[in-house]
């Protein structure tokens, strides 16, 4: 499983690293051009790589979860008298059971504690403004320009009401950096999950040396 996980990791981190570079590329050439040219570059070029960035902490996130619930669940063999191959269908695994899995491993804490940092919510809610979860649920946000235009319904004590609105687009010269904090923290979880995955592999190790 290591050998399955570990490869797909560190392709989805590097790939990370390459959308944020393209799309700042991207962005520092259309600075060069008049408004109507740099509207068009950015979305033609640049906004591809944006929208695959900041969507990349969440699903980094969720791929590290999934490798570490089954490394941990394989290897709790090794712990946990009368142990059982029970574990909920992949569709399931989440946060929650990955929380429940790490107990009596050493680098676990760690790596828990560098997970917490990657798409926290002060990224995924303040800096991106939600831009993931709006784009995928309810509609989609712009970058650099153009506004987009939302009715919200709301229950008050008097009734339905419906309102229109509009939501400003991403500044692209302040989300970059962000973007570039977020891969960081997503190298450091990476770390941590190799620091877990060689803990796990001397102790399988050791279980055979003793055979």
């Amino acid at each position: 499983m290591v050998s399955g996980f570990t490869p797909q990791l560190l392709e989805a981190t590097n790939r990370f690293l390459i959308d944020i570079h393209r799309a700042e590329c991207w962005f520092k050439v259309a600075q060069k051009l008049d408004k109507d040219d740099r509207a068009g570059l950015i979305w033609d070029f640049a906004e591809p790589h944006l929208e695959l960035a900041v969507g990349r902490p969440y699903s980094l996130k969720n791929l590290f979860v999934f490798a570490a619930v089954h490394l941990l669940h394989q290897s709790n063999f090794l712990k946990t008298p009368n142990w059982k191959d029970v574990l909920p269908p992949d569709w399931y695994i989440d946060y929650g059971l990955l929380q429940k899995q790490g107990d009596g491993w050493q680098a676990f804490p760690g790596f828990i504690g560098k997970m917490e940092q990657l798409n926290a919510k002060a990224f995924s809610e303040k800096e991106t403004g939600d831009f993931r979860h709006k784009s995928q649920h309810r509609y989609r946000l712009q970058f650099d320009c153009g506004l987009t235009p939302i009715v919200e319904r709301k229950k008050t004590g008097k009734g339905i009401t419906y309102s229109i609105g509009y939501i400003l687009p991403l500044d692209i010269e302040k989300l970059l950096p962000q973007l570039y904090v977020q891969h960081q923290r997503a190298v450091d979880v990476f770390l941590a999950y190799w620091e877990l995955v060689n803990e796990l592999c001397a102790a399988w190790d050791c279980k055979y040396a003793q055979n």
